[in-house]
């Protein structure tokens, strides 16, 4: 094949993640993630605020913020 071929080739879909396995790892992984993005803020938020009714407030806002970016 000639670089030309070769170079289309790889743009071509479908190449990247041939293994099912992989492409479970690479979902799983980033999944993993953001969960772990969003428990870390949840708790920055929780950990600041100086009262308990406080906390929950400021959970709720951030969970809806952070609910409205993802969805």
């Amino acid at each position: 094949m000639t670089p030309e071929e070769l170079g289309q080739r790889f743009l071509e879909p479908g190449l990247f993640l041939k293994n099912p396995i992989d492409q479970i790892s690479a979902g799983t992984g980033a999944g993993c993630s953001v969960l772990a993005g969003i428990a870390a803020l949840c708790l920055m938020r929780f950990f600041t605020v100086p009262t308990a009714q406080a906390a929950r407030l400021s959970v709720i806002w951030a969970m809806g913020i952070i609910g409205g970016f993802l969805c």
